[in-house]
């Protein structure tokens, strides 16, 4: 779901503060800034982070991209992801010239294989009636779910089209184990919407610092589910998991 980026990078700028988008789930998302629909990506500030992970809705097997519109940046991410390699190898095999490389900063091996790449370009190309799916099988789970009392569904923005990465609802703390259980039982998979790095025991308290307390992350990490939701996911099986959801949130 996107964030507010027009005031979030307006902010930024009051400030001089660099703005990186964590844009890891939301290739085919959309935000209206001055009237324009404009692609998350564009990137709206400095720099925008992408995944292409099994569990994205584009995906090249692992890996991801960077998109920015600073030339610098753009030529140093070059360097880094290929062992600071001043002149890359396709550059190289092509010239009619023997070229020698050098390295002028320590670089990292970085780089996505060709094969993954075209992975990535075909699934581009079908990118638009993914999202179109994704956007419709929301649609039909939160008529489906509107009246279901104890749950509380997303909401998307006027100014934000989201791909629907994942489709997440809220229920009371109390609850969502007992909930997912049961769903687990009749055979239907569910996640934790969200988790919280600083309740994980390799970022014990002392290693890091917050500006103030961070309830609603919590909050979110022990009343969010996110429901089965994918391109192929058909009409008659999301039928099954709206009407199991209903009864489990009865039972629980």
């Amino acid at each position: 779901m996107p964030c507010d980026l027009a005031a979030i990078v307006a902010l930024a700028d009051r400030h001089g503060l660099p703005v990186i988008e964590d844009a890891a789930c939301a290739i085919g998302s959309r935000i209206q800034v001055g009237g324009e629909w404009q692609r998350i990506g564009r990137p709206h500030g400095r720099i925008a982070c992408f995944s292409f992970h099994p569990r994205k809705l584009l995906s090249t097997g692992d890996g991801g991209m960077l998109t920015t519109s600073d030339a610098a940046l753009d030529a140093t991410f070059r360097l880094l992801r290929q062992h600071g390699m001043s002149v890359s190898d396709t550059v190289r095999h092509a010239s009619a010239h023997v070229i020698s490389e050098s390295y002028p900063l320590v670089g990292y091996n970085y780089r996505m294989t060709d094969i993954q790449a075209a992975i990535g370009r075909e699934q581009l190309k079908r990118l638009a009636p993914l999202v179109a799916r994704r956007r419709e099988l929301a649609g039909r789970y939160l008529a489906g779910l509107r009246d279901v009392r104890g749950l509380a569904l997303p909401h998307e923005p006027e100014w934000a089209r989201t791909n629907w990465q994942t489709f997440a609802v809220r229920v009371a703390p109390s609850r969502q184990l007992l909930i997912m259980q049961h769903l687990l039982d009749e055979g239907i998979s569910t996640r934790r919407g969200v988790m919280n790095v600083h309740l994980e025991a390799a970022y014990p308290a002392g290693s890091w610092r917050a500006a103030g307390a961070l309830t609603r992350g919590e909050e979110a990490q022990a009343s969010a589910i996110a429901l089965p939701l994918f391109h192929d996911l058909a009409d008659g099986q999301q039928d099954r998991i709206i009407e199991l959801l209903q009864g489990a949130v009865a039972a629980a």
